[in-house]
């Protein structure tokens, strides 16, 4: 019910902190990611005290789901977002999560068929994101979604919420619900570039810059 087989992989590899003019986290060294699978330590921006800040936190956010039921959450609904489940998460600890683009696979007769998707003309962009800190102090995040656009549709049902450039601070810095629905969109039609890659990104263990570049259909 809260999550599905979706966005379960992206990449980044651009410098965030310049990006977003951001101070670096003494401790922490970026380094370019071409394969970020769930559970792993990733760069996530939130708002504090009014301020943009940068921190690391864990792809999925573990919850109780169901009687003797747990799951690490790595995409949340748009749809759900403001009921009991996760209102207070979305209203107090939204974050923005950098990334150049992100992988989806198409499910054709003869299998499973991957692509490298991000919007056309931009490197870096962020995904809208949610966040929760754990029994144990750690903070963990998760990617919202929404329905597809037109060129997601041909994929699959569902489509990650990317934000414009303009959006992302609002998105930080909202304070009523009405604001943060507006952002639950699909990306606009005919924005995002779609690239058939190989199916070594299948294999999580594999993390070059070969994986996102195009391979003939």
């Amino acid at each position: 019910m809260y999550t599905e087989n979706m966005c379960g992989r992206y990449g980044i590899y651009g410098d965030v902190t310049d990006e977003y003019r951001l101070k670096p986290i003494s401790g922490y060294k970026f380094k370019p990611n071409y394969n970020v699978s769930p559970s792993q330590i990733m760069p996530v921006i939130l708002q504090k005290d009014g301020n943009k800040q940068l921190e690391y936190m864990q792809w999925g956010i573990h919850r109780v789901v169901g009687p003797d039921k747990e799951k690490d959450i790595i995409n949340t609904r748009s749809d759900k977002a403001l009921g009991r489940f996760w209102g207070k998460t979305i209203r107090e600890h939204r974050c923005l999560i950098p990334a150049n683009g992100f992988y989806e696979w198409q499910t054709t007769s003869k299998g499973k068929t991957p692509f490298w998707i991000h919007p056309k003309n931009a490197g870096i962009f962020s995904f809208a994101g949610i966040y929760s800190t754990d029994n144990e102090g750690r903070k963990q995040y998760s990617i919202m979604t929404t329905e597809p656009n037109r060129e997601m549709s041909e994929i699959h049902n569902r489509m990650p919420v990317i934000l414009d450039k303009q959006e992302e601070d609002s998105w930080l810095f909202a304070e009523d619900k009405d604001t943060i629905v507006e952002f639950l969109h699909p990306y606009h039609d005919g924005g995002l570039a779609l690239v058939q890659v190989s199916t070594d990104v299948n294999n999580p263990r594999n993390n070059n810059s070969t994986l996102y570049q195009p391979v003939k259909s």
